[in-house]
């Protein structure tokens, strides 16, 4: 986490205060926060706070009050809120006056039967999923019957399907939407089934053709049944889109699907680099839900229900965590708030939300048996309509209510990516670069960095072309200087001269170490007694300091790390440590397999593998400046290279130095890695035991001093 999000978060709390009054107080219990990159929490000031909470249903011709296992509700236009309290088999309706307006238990030859879905028209005509009597029963605002809807009649549907729909919502086109099972189906006016929605489409994959070949029809049945997604609730916008949520986790738990019924919502942002060689920079930015518990323990959200705004923002209640999760328009987390409990405002087995005009949230507890009402505070109406205004092109209006949002809360994180995305639009791009480094989004940093570099390349055309042969003309240079000292450096070790062993000599070696590695390592053999280790262990600090100063400047899209999250000795010990068990490693191997070297020749030789990493991390670490996310591939592919030419150099000096075949220098190096892995699980081990008799002798003394 940065620095002024960081230092922001004791801001946050002290701001909430005096911003929002007397509202906190009823939310004190329930924990406000979103998520950061790394899908930490990072609490923010209260976003809804506890309106009211309804438990009865009213006192209606001398009805029971009480709600029964409620599994739905709905509020139309006009602000009625409709309750399907399945346990009492009823529809129970309250007017906008908060009263109890009707309790419909539908007609008398038929009435309701375990009713799980309820939708009504701003006229209060209901649709309700009467799941126990297999149909959906269409009552006017009265309560009187007006039609059904049981299984349509089509050739597609086979002939012992069963037609229990569970949800139940009406476009605006007089379409209806039913969940029935796992899946969305599309009935018209007149009950004629028009297809399953939001399913994934089927195509050719040569992979599982194979597969499907040596499968038994179980396992081709279970495969089938897997490209089917299992939807667990759905709502329509006002355009008419329809929002699911769904068990599907590999496509999103939260989709959002266009005319056609493909997906909106991915995972992971398409501005974010897809490299092989470097796939940690592959960032989820649409996170659904979080990864773990409280605890800590890993979660898979469950997302019961899901209820969206005229301006696209999603609020979903998710199960095990029972929190509410509010996304914006393209995905992006806005709040998180809620959680389980007995007190108000939280909740025990939420079952479905809703939103009034005024955005006033309605939770349904199928286990407290009670609506929980919350209101939205001047913060969370800050960032829904800071969202709305970027999406409709406002940007420096969104800019401006972005600022307010981060003045209130140093620490919002979206506020500064809200920032970027709106300055980005303006084509400030160093503006928006800063923003994104503080909401540390490095693929909208990339992408805004991308920008600014192809108006600068056209702005600095000639200056670019004339720098790029300039650095040609220097690499080639460096080239040939290096080739000129790592010949001359072996050539002096192999004819003894006069300077052949001094420091400045033995530190030329590393740049024979590129180009004559063969006969650096057979020098190194055959001047045993008078091998002069100063040099190779300069090498090996100089490969540290290369090490820490390629981690504080890489780019800062293709950085793996923050500079100011880096564990400076840690990484010293991942260089070094590495590097001498491997020598030790090697000795030892080589020892017990006929091997010719001494272990001061291993560590001289193995220093001087590591002339590649040396030589060329910094200039690859510089170049990085230059590059987006989108090359990290080639940088990566750079890096890699640097590292398979090292490798390469280990490799050859183990053959060399013991004279060994291909075949036996291969088992060598194999058997060598072995040994390293068994000498730090030793060191481990010895550790654990080490820590646990100093704790067992500590314990005896504390006993024989309470004695005392």
């Amino acid at each position: 986490m940065s620095k002024p999000l960081r230092s922001g978060l004791l801001a946050a709390g002290l701001t909430a205060v005096l911003c929002l009054g007397g509202l906190t107080a009823a939310a004190e219990n329930v924990q406000y926060y979103t998520l950061s990159p790394d899908a930490s929490r990072v609490p923010t000031p209260p976003t809804y706070v506890l309106k009211e909470v309804i438990y009865n249903a009213g006192d209606w011709e001398g009805e029971s009050s009480r709600l029964n296992e409620p599994d739905d509700l709905y509020i139309n236009e006009a602000g009625e809120l409709f309750i399907a309290d399945t346990g009492n088999n009823r529809i129970v309706k309250i007017g906008a006056d908060g009263r109890t307006a009707g309790i419909f238990y539908g007609p008398e030859e038929r009435p309701l039967q375990e009713p799980r879905g309820i939708f009504a028209d701003k006229d209060g005509n209901m649709y309700i999923a009467d799941t126990g009597n297999h149909r959906i029963l269409h009552l006017d605002s009265a309560g009187e019957f007006v039609e059904e809807f049981v299984k349509p009649d089509s050739d597609l549907l086979s002939e012992d399907f069963l037609f229990d729909p569970t949800k139940i919502t009406v476009s605006p086109t007089g379409y209806l939407y039913v969940l029935k099972g796992e899946s969305i189906m599309a009935l018209d006016a007149y009950n004629r089934f028009a297809g399953y929605v939001g399913q994934n489409k089927i195509g050719f994959s040569l992979q599982e053709t194979l597969i499907r070949l040596f499968a038994s029809q179980s396992q081709q049945a279970a495969m089938t049944k897997r490209r089917a997604v299992s939807y667990i609730n759905f709502d329509l916008d006002e355009k008419g889109l329809i929002y699911g949520t769904a068990a599907d986790h590999a496509d999103g738990e939260i989709k959002k699907l266009n005319a056609v019924g493909d997906n909106v919502y991915r995972k992971y942002d398409g501005r974010a680099a897809s490299s092989f060689l470097m796939p940690n920079l592959i960032q989820p930015v649409r996170m659904f839900g979080e990864p773990a518990d409280d605890a800590g323990a890993p979660i898979q959200p469950y997302f019961t229900d899901l209820a969206v705004d005229g301006r696209g923002i999603v609020t979903a209640v998710e199960q095990n965590t029972c929190r509410l999760y509010q996304y914006d328009a393209d995905g992006q987390l806005l709040t998180i708030f809620g959680g389980s409990g007995e007190e108000n405002g939280k909740f025990q087995l939420p079952s479905a939300l809703d939103l009034d005009a005024q955005g006033n949230l309605y939770v349904l507890d199928k286990t407290k048996n009670s609506v929980t009402i919350y209101q939205p505070t001047r913060f969370i109406q800050l960032i829904q309509d800071a969202s709305a205004a970027y999406q409709e092109g406002l940007y420096q209006e969104s800019m401006k209510l972005w600022e307010e949002t981060a003045a209130i809360s140093a620490s919002y994180q979206t506020a500064y990516t809200g920032m970027g995305n709106a300055l980005y639009q303006a084509q400030d791009y160093p503006a928006a670069m800063e923003q994104y480094r503080l909401a540390e989004d490095p693929a909208g940093y990339s992408a805004a960095f991308a920008k600014e570099r192809h108006l600068l390349f056209r702005q600095h055309f000639l200056w670019v072309v004339l720098a790029a042969v300039a650095f040609a003309a220097v690499g080639i240079l460096a080239y040939k200087a290096l080739r000129r000292v790592g010949y001359a450096a072996v050539d002096r070790q192999m004819n003894r001269t006069a300077d052949h062993n001094t420091t400045r000599n033995g530190l030329g070696l590393a740049a024979g170490a590129l180009f004559r590695p063969g006969e650096l390592f057979s020098y190194i053999k055959r001047d045993r007694g008078h091998i002069n280790l100063l040099p190779p262990l300069l090498l090996l600090a100089l490969a540290v300091v290369v090490r820490l100063t390629s981690l504080a400047v890489t780019h800062y899209p293709l950085a793996s790390a923050d500079p100011r999250d880096i564990q400076w000795l840690m990484e010293i010990a991942l260089l070094v440590v590495p590097l001498l068990s491997w020598v030790v490693a090697s000795y030892a191997v080589t020892a017990v397999v006929g091997g010719e070297c001494r272990i001061s020749e291993i560590l001289s030789a193995s220093c001087y593998c590591l002339a590649p990493y040396v030589l060329f991390t910094l200039p690859m670490t510089g170049l990085s400046n230059l590059l987006s996310r989108e090359e990290a591939g080639l940088y990566g592919a750079l890096l890699l290279a640097i590292s398979l030419w090292t490798g390469i150099l280990f490799v050859l000096s183990v053959k060399v130095l013991n004279m060994y075949s291909i075949g036996k220098t291969i088992l060598v190096c194999v058997l060598s890695l072995l040994a390293m892995a068994l000498l730090w699980l030793t060191i481990l081990l010895v550790g654990m035991l080490s820590a646990q008799m100093i704790e067992f002798i500590s314990n005896i003394l504390e006993e024989l001093r309470s004695i005392r």
